[in-house]
C-alpha cells in the first residue's frame, strides 16, 4: 500500500489523476489539499469535496491552501480559472462534506502521529503549500517521498506557447505560478524528488483514438468523467501520468539530475535547468511509453470496485 497526501490545483488533469488515485487499490489517500493554481481556493475545495462523496470516499479530508503565490503575482488566465471553478462542465450533486480545518503540515503530522506511515506527497500544482511544509523542516522525517508535476527540463516550455500574452517560452505552468516555491522544494528539501516533467508528458497527448476507444469500453464513474474532460489533439496527460507513474514507474525512463528553478525575471521565471556535476537532487522522468501509460490508466479508472488488483 502507497500512502500519499495529493497537493492539487485542480485543472482537468488534476481530475484525471484524482480519479486514477481515487480508484487504484493500493493507494491510501489521507487528504487532499488545494494549491493556488489554475482553480480558485475556495472553488478547488468545493468541487473535490462534490467529487468525493459523488464517488463514496467521505472520509478523506480535503484542505484549503495558500491563496497566493509566496512571492510573485503569477497566475493563469481568468478564463481558464473561471473553467477550473466551473469543474469544467461536470455536473455533480451538492454536498454537506465540509473542509478540514488542519493545514498540510498539521496532516502530515497528524498521519504520523496516529499511523506512525510515512507518506509521499503527490504535488499536480504549482508547489505553494508543499514549500511552506519544507520550510517548517520539522517534518522532513515524517515525508517518504516529494512526487511532483511539474517543470521542463532543458527543453522548451509550455506557458508562452499556450498564452502568448506571457512572454516566457522555458517555463512549465506549474513552477511558472510559483518559481520560488519549487526553488525552495529541490534546494532545501533533502527529500527524495520524482519530477515528471514536459519532457515526459509529451509523450502522452489525448488523441481522437484514446477517446473513442474510452467511449466503447467506459462502465464506471471514474471512467465517464475522465471521457468528458477528454481533448483530443490540444492537451497532454500531464498530472495523470504522475498518478500512473507513482503506481507503475515501468512506464517512465528515470535519470538521475541536479534541477535548478530560476525565479529571476518574468521571461524565465520557474526555468528548470539541469545543472552538471553537482550532486543529483531528483530522479527525474526523461521519457514515458504511451501505450503501457494508456493501458494501466484504463484498466484502473474502469474496473469494478469489488475486484482487487493483484
Amino acid at each position: 500500500m502507497i500512502s500519499i497526501i495529493i497537493d492539487t490545483d485542480v485543472g482537468y488533469d488534476d481530475i484525471g489523476a484524482l480519479l486514477y488515485l481515487l480508484k487504484h487499490p493500493r493507494i491510501k489517500i489521507h487528504g487532499i489539499s488545494i494549491s493556488c493554481g489554475i482553480t480558485y481556493i475556495e472553488a478547488g475545495v468545493n468541487n473535490v469535496l462534490k467529487l468525493l462523496d459523488y464517488l463514496e470516499k467521505k472520509t478523506i479530508l480535503v484542505i484549503p491552501g495558500k491563496e497566493k503565490p509566496l512571492f510573485v503575482n503569477h497566475s493563469f488566465p481568468k478564463k481558464w480559472r473561471e473553467r477550473s471553478a466551473q469543474f469544467y462542465g461536470i455536473k455533480l450533486p451538492s454536498t454537506t462534506l465540509q473542509p478540514s480545518r488542519m493545514n498540510l503540515s498539521e496532516l502530515i503530522y497528524s498521519v504520523w502521529n496516529l499511523t506512525q506511515e510515512k507518506v509521499f506527497i503527490v504535488g499536480l500544482g504549482p508547489l505553494t503549500n508543499i514549500a511552506q511544509v519544507i520550510q517548517d523542516q520539522t517534518l522532513n522525517e515524517f515525508i517518504e517521498g516529494l512526487y511532483i508535476m511539474g517543470g521542463a527540463v532543458d527543453i522548451p516550455g509550455n506557458v508562452g506557447t499556450e498564452y502568448p500574452d506571457i512572454p516566457n517560452f522555458v517555463s512549465e505552468w506549474n513552477f511558472f505560478i510559483d518559481p520560488q516555491a519549487a526553488e525552495i522544494v529541490f534546494s532545501e528539501s533533502g527529500i527524495p524528488i520524482t519530477l515528471i516533467p514536459l519532457n515526459a508528458t509529451n509523450r502522452v497527448p489525448h488523441t481522437e483514438e484514446f477517446r473513442n476507444k474510452v467511449a466503447k469500453i467506459k462502465r464506471t464513474k471514474e471512467i465517464e468523467i475522465v471521457y468528458q474532460l477528454l481533448n483530443p489533439n490540444v492537451s497532454y496527460f500531464w498530472d495523470e501520468l504522475a498518478a500512473v507513474a507513482l503506481t507503475n514507474p515501468e512506464i517512465i525512463t528515470l535519470e538521475n539530475h541536479h534541477i535548478n528553478v530560476i525565479t529571476e525575471k518574468i521571461t524565465h521565471a520557474g526555468w528548470t535547468r539541469s545543472i552538471k556535476n553537482k550532486k543529483p537532487n531528483a530522479l527525474v522522468a526523461m521519457d514515458a511509453d504511451p501505450l503501457k501509460f494508456e493501458l494501466q490508466y484504463i484498466k484502473i479508472l474502469n474496473q469494478d470496485s469489488n475486484k482487487t488488483l493483484m
